[in-house]
């Protein structure tokens, strides 16, 4: 740690690990470690659980309840139309005379929608960047 710039001790983003911890035949004191110091067994696992959550914190993670996201409003916009779409073609699919051609053009609204999300790249997309880099001389 001496050879370590004052800038980076001062930081709180230093971790000091200490493998090996199962070769330890005596217990090391807490007080002899750097403040903060990690203890683990590469071989048996033990530490491994707490290095890879201090690691985490320390890269700035912050672990969210499942279910949380975020998303550009554009996204939400998107997912909404999808799922209109989807809805819309799940009603023509249980008429008793669908319309295949008003269910599949649903579906090909609803892939359409939700591609603004992926960033799938459409046979117009594909047109636009051919002749977009047409130059056509007079």
């Amino acid at each position: 740690a001496a050879r370590l710039s004052p800038a980076l001790q001062a930081s709180g983003r230093l971790l000091h690990v200490f493998n090996k911890a199962d070769a330890v035949t005596t217990t090391v004191a807490a007080e002899s470690l750097p403040a903060g110091a990690l203890q683990l067994s590469a071989r048996t696992g033990d530490g491994l659980p707490e290095l890879r959550h201090r690691l985490l914190a320390l890269a700035g993670w912050h672990d969210h309840p499942e279910g949380v996201f975020m998303a550009r409003t554009r996204h939400l916009d998107a997912l909404k139309r999808t799922q209109h779409h989807v809805a819309r073609a799940v009603e023509h699919a249980a008429c008793a005379a669908a319309a295949l051609d008003l269910l599949a053009e649903e579906l090909r609204l609803a892939q359409r929608a939700l591609s603004e999300v992926t960033g799938e790249f459409t046979s117009d997309d594909l047109l636009g960047e051919i002749f977009g880099r047409f130059c056509i001389g007079k």
